[in-house]
């Protein structure tokens, strides 16, 4: 197959797919956004990785040490100082451990030297850290990889996979392979000529063979990473607020498809049940975050009611067995966003809430008019009475109206008091507090006051809290 000069990523990623295929259904472009640990597209901020490879001039299995320091897109080569590393079964029974100074971007060789030139044929764990001053392993820098010690050499249509679950792999299906090792922990597989099915006795796993050789892990290893916290509505980082609603921008939090939750109550993992998002209060109690999306890139959560009263929270994300480096977020009672239609116009969630226009989105194209009652929605405005139902609970919807059930039917209104303005003039609020039907969503009620010119106003929502005000983002609703 003679394939084109990649002259940019996104040829390159094309080529890829062509030439590797699908992984468990996933094209390999897709897992290129994983840990920048492992990969060095990322964000800005100081990594530290460890990535297996295979010398092809010698067969020798290497330890790519990955610690930079990437500023505005350019990377800069740190020195780690002291690393230490330990070699270990997958049982995690250690078959020898070390120190080192490790120059940027180097390699270890791993087995190719005196002490571990007899391992058997198998697959094994390194795990290795820099180390900070008084000797322990600095847990920021920190990573954990497997590789496979392989003594054939390893050419042509062979598939290797890692069995990293703790359970014996064995062959379901060998899709044709005409030579075929098992050992506890790896399985070599050469020449097949349709999809591969392992399983380690629990789940099962399709591999699709290439013609180029390839190492697949059974569990993935991949490490997520946390770029940042921000108000769901907003995108902006600041305090979380306990039942609002967060995002959090990652790498590497999937490497499945994107997931909605489409459940009640929300569930407390996502991604195939394999992501979760997990705050430990600044007393220590660790809580689940309920999702509403979960992606690569990108997560939706319900922050936990729990860490009401508390005053910072460190944040995590948890793929599988690897966590994320941890984020440390300051918790707050309020700090309100509206959600946004249209950023470049300003456009507001903001819809009519009575009338024959009940429902619509307002908009320049469908402005309000004087006294039209309204409804903006919003996250992080705080406790509400009586207390927001469960974690991943959404407000209930209010009943058929009859005297009977107007009388015992109570909605969830702000403990503190909401205001809403226009142009720095006041408008009315009629209601806040969450929205029926919703998970972390509130609603707040306004009245476009009678005597409003038309125009486009500069709209804004604020929360009264225990120390100061707090104001939300602008957005602008037209009035005609």
């Amino acid at each position: 197959m003679k394939l084109a000069k990649p002259h940019n990523k996104t040829e390159y990623l094309a080529i890829i797919d062509r030439v590797v295929g699908k992984i468990d259904g996933v094209l390999p472009s897709t897992l290129f956004n994983r840990a920048p640990a492992s990969f060095k597209d990322g964000p800005d901020g100081t990594f530290f990785g460890i990535v297996p490879i295979r010398s092809p001039v010698n067969e020798l299995e290497l330890i790519e040490v990955l610690f930079f320091t990437r500023q505005g897109g350019k990377i800069t080569n740190n020195n780690p100082g002291t690393i230490r590393y330990s070699v270990t079964t997958i049982s995690d029974n250690v078959l020898y451990s070390g120190t080192g100074v490790i120059t940027p971007l180097s390699y270890l060789i791993v087995p190719g030297n005196n002490v571990t030139n007899n391992l058997p044929d198998d697959a094994y764990k390194l795990t290795a850290c820099v180390l900070k001053n008084n000797g322990e392993c600095d847990q920021d820098f920190t990573d954990t990889t497997y590789f496979p010690h392989y003594s054939k050499p390893w050419r042509g249509n062979k598939v290797r996979v890692i069995g990293n679950s703790g359970r014996p792999l064995h062959v379901v299906d060998a899709g044709g392979a005409t030579d075929m090792e098992v050992f506890p922990n790896l399985l070599v597989l050469s020449n097949a000529v349709s999809d591969i099915t392992v399983s380690d006795g629990v789940t099962n796993r399709v591999i699709t063979p290439t013609p180029i050789p390839r190492t697949v892990f059974f569990v993935d290893r991949d490490q997520p990473y946390l770029k940042s916290v921000v108000n769901a509505a907003t995108f902006k980082e600041g305090p979380v607020v306990p039942g609002s609603i967060a995002t959090l921008f990652t790498w590497g939090a999937t490497q499945g498809d994107p997931e909605i939750s489409q459940t009640n109550p929300l569930p407390i993992n996502s991604c195939n049940g394999r992501t979760q998002v997990l705050f430990t209060g600044s007393d220590g109690r660790e809580f689940s975050a309920p999702f509403f999306y979960c992606s690569q890139l990108q997560l939706n959560v319900q922050v936990p009611t729990e860490l009401r009263g508390q005053e910072h929270a460190w944040v995590r994300v948890q793929l599988g067995d690897s966590f994320s480096n941890q984020m440390e977020v300051q918790v707050a009672d309020a700090n309100p966003g509206i959600f946004m239609i249209d950023p470049d116009r300003k456009i507001g969630a903001v819809i009519f809430a009575v009338g024959d226009k009940a429902g619509q989105l307002v908009t320049p194209e469908n402005p309000a008019h004087p006294g039209d009652y309204l409804s903006v929605f919003a996250t992080g405005l705080g406790e509400t009475i009586p207390s927001m139902p469960g974690d991943g609970m959404a407000a209930p919807l209010p009943p058929p109206l009859t005297e009977q059930t107007a009388a015992v039917f109570m909605l969830y209104t702000t403990l503190r008091p909401v205001m809403a303005s226009a142009n720095d003039a006041p408008w009315l609020v009629t209601f806040s507090g969450l929205a029926p039907g919703f998970v972390g969503l509130y609603q707040v009620n306004v009245q476009v006051p009678i005597n409003t010119a038309p125009g486009m106003y500069p709209f804004t929502i604020a929360v009264e809290g225990s120390e100061k005000k707090t104001v939300s983002n602008e957005i602008t609703i037209a009035v005609q």
